[in-house]
């Protein structure tokens, strides 16, 4: 088991609460020690892992995990107040020699608080440690919703039991690092403006009758205590309409320098940590601007949104009639207190709140798949992984990536789906995982391990994962061997291996093309990876023909046999898996496709049909000494049509029914001739064929007649070709 550690809060002996800095750790999401002694022991001692208790005085109050090892605490960006600054005692805290952890700070209620008899600043845990553990874990378990009514600023009048305030003086709201940028554009500001102006004059504006107005509902997360006198709070949704409450509070400022009222309202409420930072400081520059100019393509969002308030507020004031002006105080008055949100706070982990985001929500944050797994990878990293909330922006690198990728390209070569359904089947075979899950579709694996992994849900098959774990490495080399394979694997590839992938493609069996995408993953560094798994797909070309035509749907053995490759692919040789599928080729030769298919009627199943009509033209345009490039054009890039060589309107001729419907008397033909000929007799057809691109057409433009004879005679010898590619060495 990991190191269980306390860590004491208080700097001096007077036990008053003025001697604690546990604000400062929780603000920060940081422990560190004074004492000389104790400095170096913390830094020589805590490991990333290890659990920390946080003693207040004589009880633990909180419980932590690290999420770093030691560091220099001028290399963190610590937050400390001027009051914070005189609790330390001057002797013990010199900054070039104080060491910090990060961590994830738990605080716990009153109930669970702690007793703890020894007041070292920094000691082993040995009095209680798997309680300590516990209390960190189960933390996440924990699921509570409230709801309330919120104003911006609560009227003096209204019943405070009833009606809360965003600003109430100690809440910091924070934007967490995983949402969207502050995007909202003139339409949606207009909307609001035009609300809280229509609002605020009432049915007349000669007669004021202010109306109440109701902007919707914002979804906070639980309220992180610093202090009596501060709290954090993250903004799940809502994120918008606050920032854009924010412009309109400063931009009245600005207007309205007079109004004591306005120049009252702090706005030192909202940040954001969005693109690494990159965001508050815009919105930092925004707060200690004095005077705001429209620039063209102004960079900083809130300087540009703050120019479309500007002009609206003064739309609406050159509105009024005559030397009417806007009464500042009495609008601000109704802005703050009459100005309605439902504020839903959720006590939960991340995963739980996001899914009472997702019920409750229809705009905001873009929870699509891809959106889904970069926030829960997240969550899974800093919280099962111990890292820090930079790795938010190593997810995202990944997703760059891609993009830059396809700009390369000047096409989507591949996307986040595709890249995380590959490394679905990587992490189904790397750690043996149930076969089921192969089958799910690519955001419910997602969705169902994230679960499993953070304790939210237990799903079926997902509950022994041993030692699985999620690697930002490995889901970009996935990005690398899918690239890789789109960009290159049709660089001098032969007419067989061309063959081989697309009529996989046209089978009942096209998924299982993905096994190219684990084989090259694994044999990453292998130069003849593309060699070897075109032999794999030779090989399944004919697996998969022999049982899409002898079956009408897709059979489960045949998942099954590919479900053990792909795991074999991960964890056997490559000349175990030639030999396993030259194995199965060979069981299925009880099916006798020669008697029990290719000899009778198969246009009774269009799959069925196209398949083996493809492979007879295949065979003879290699037989002809086509290239790949003109064999790939015929066969997969011309619209053709499966022709009857003896029309059934033809009555001058008989041939029996499954004659008539066999690949005796089926040839490819363009689709256009086969219009243009329809019906018509050989006699009147074989003019035409002579005309065709087709290898086998122009075969069949050699006889002089077509009758049940020479039918006959081209089944017998299409079977036998066909049944001699099937069953080579």
């Amino acid at each position: 088991m990991a190191n269980v550690w306390k860590v004491g809060s208080r700097w001096s002996n007077n036990g008053s609460k003025e001697s604690s800095i546990i604000s400062i750790f929780r603000r920060n999401n940081v422990v560190f020690v004074g004492q000389w002694e104790k400095r170096i022991e913390f830094r020589d001692s805590v490991k990333q892992g290890d659990y920390i208790a946080i003693a207040d005085g004589h009880k633990i109050v909180a419980v932590a995990k690290a999420i770093s090892t030691p560091t220099c605490i001028t290399k963190l960006d610590i937050r400390v107040t001027a009051e914070e600054i005189k609790r330390f005692n001057p002797k013990d805290y010199e900054p070039d020699e104080v060491y910090a952890v990060k961590v994830k700070i738990v605080d716990l209620d009153k109930s669970n608080y702690i007793p703890y008899k020894k007041m070292a600043s920094f000691c082993r845990v040995n009095q209680c440690p798997n309680k300590i553990v516990d209390l960190y874990e189960n933390s996440n378990k924990r699921f509570k919703i409230k709801s309330n009514t919120y104003t911006l600023i609560a009227n003096e009048e209204s019943n405070q039991e009833q009606i809360y305030q965003v600003l109430d003086g100690k809440t910091h709201y924070i934007v967490p690092i995983y949402q969207r940028e502050y995007s909202w554009n003139e339409e949606q500001l207009s909307h609001l403006l035009n609300d809280i102006f229509t609002g605020y004059w009432g049915i007349s504006k000669d007669v004021k009758e202010q109306e109440p107005i109701f902007i919707g509902t914002m979804q906070l997360s639980e309220k992180k205590y610093i202090d009596d006198d501060e709290y954090e709070q993250e903004i799940i949704d809502g994120q918008q309409r606050l920032s854009t409450f924010l412009v309109l509070l400063k931009i009245l400022q600005i207007l309205y320098p007079q109004s004591e009222k306005l120049q009252g309202i702090k706005l030192n409420w909202l940040e954001t940590r969005v693109n690494n930072g990159e965001q508050d400081k815009y919105l930092q520059d925004f707060i200690n601007s004095t005077v705001i100019e429209e620039k063209e393509k102004e960079l900083n969002p809130y300087i540009r949104n703050a120019c479309i308030v500007k002009n609206l507020i003064q739309q609406n004031v050159e509105s009024l009639d005559g030397d009417k002006e806007l009464q500042v105080d009495d609008f601000v008055d109704y802005l703050c207190s009459q100005v309605y949100f439902i504020v839903i706070e959720t006590y939960a982990g991340l995963s739980k709140t996001l899914q009472i985001f997702n019920a409750i929500n229809t705009t905001g944050l873009d929870l699509n798949g891809g959106d889904l797994f970069k926030i829960r990878m997240y969550e899974y990293l800093r919280d099962k992984c111990n890292k820090d909330e930079g790795v938010f922006q190593e997810i995202g690198a990944l997703y760059q990536k891609i993009n830059t990728l396809n700009k390369e390209q000047g096409r989507e070569v591949l996307n986040i789906h595709n890249v995380l359904s590959t490394y679905k089947y990587v992490l189904i075979a790397k750690y043996d995982l149930p076969n089921a899950l192969f089958q799910l579709a690519t955001d419910t694996f997602y969705d169902r391990l994230f679960d499993s992994l953070l304790g939210v849900q237990r799903w079926e098959s997902f509950t022994n994962l041993g030692n699985l774990k999620l690697d930002l490495v490995e889901l970009n080399e996935v990005i690398d061997v899918r690239y890789d394979w789109e960009v290159n694997h049709n660089k001098n590839i032969t007419a067989e291996n061309m063959f081989a992938l697309n009529s996989i493609r046209w089978s009942r069996y096209s998924r299982y093309t993905n096994v190219v995408y684990l084989f090259i993953y694994k044999y990453e560094k292998d130069p003849n990876r593309f060699e070897k798994v075109y032999q794999i797909l030779h090989l399944l070309n004919r697996l998969f023909f022999i049982y899409s035509v002898y079956y009408a749907r897709t059979v489960y053995e045949i998942h099954n046999f590919m479900f053990g490759i792909y795991k074999k692919i991960e964890n056997d040789t490559f000349e175990n898996v030639i030999a396993d599928i030259k194995k199965k080729i060979n069981d299925s030769k009880w099916m006798r496709l020669d008697e029990n298919v290719l000899n009778k009627c198969i246009a009774d199943n269009a799959k069925k049909k196209n398949l083996i009509c493809v492979l007879s033209a295949y065979l003879d345009e290699v037989a002809a000494g086509k290239d790949r490039k003109e064999i790939r054009k015929i066969l997969f890039d011309t619209y053709f049509d499966v022709e009857h060589i003896h029309a059934n309107a033809d009555e001058q001729v008989q041939i029996d029914d499954t004659l008539q419907n066999s690949i005796g008397n089926l040839v490819f033909l363009e689709s256009s001739m086969n219009r243009s000929i329809s019906n018509k007799p050989f006699s009147e057809k074989k003019k035409q064929y002579p005309k065709s691109q087709y290898a086998s057409v122009q075969k069949i433009a050699q006889y002089d007649k077509w009758d049940a004879k020479e039918a006959e005679k081209r089944r017998s010898e299409e079977v036998e070709k066909i049944m001699n590619y099937l069953y080579q060495n």
